[in-house]
């Protein structure tokens, strides 16, 4: 039976007041050497198992923050390392706010096929009570 991976990107561009999950506000260094961790951790982990994974969820925090390469080479480790199944699903959770369209270029060509857009509301005052950078127009255009 195969396994399903959840790799978690602690990374936003700002902490919203609401959120409980660990995720930090940080640099592109410290994106690089969280990526290359994750690449290390995949294929230490991998090579110790045989498993098949078939499904790959990248949440967060703010996955699609990491950018086009970093994103790639992430999955590319983890298809790799557990055998990711040609019809796995692999998500990755985005902010509506942020211009994505070379991120989800990059993550369709990587096999990624969903998207989770952190879009707690469509209405304004209370995307702005929580916290959330976006607008409704931009979650609308994501």
């Amino acid at each position: 039976m195969p396994i399903g991976l959840y790799l978690h990107i602690p990374f936003c561009a700002s902490k919203c007041p609401y959120c409980d999950f660990y995720s930090l506000v940080s640099t592109p260094a410290v994106w690089d050497a969280y990526t290359a961790a994750l690449c290390a951790s995949l294929e230490h982990y991998g090579a110790r198992t045989d498993e098949t994974a078939d499904t790959v969820y990248l949440g967060g925090g703010t996955p699609s923050l990491l950018g086009p390469d970093r994103l790639s080479r992430i999955l590319a480790a983890a298809r790799q390392a557990f055998h990711v199944t040609d019809d796995a699903e692999i998500t990755m959770e985005a902010n509506p706010g942020d211009d994505l369209s070379a991120v989800f270029a990059a993550f369709a060509a990587a096999g990624g096929n969903r998207v989770s857009l952190g879009m707690q509301s469509v209405v304004p005052s209370q995307l702005r009570a929580l916290g959330r950078r976006h607008t409704v127009d931009e979650a609308k255009a994501a």
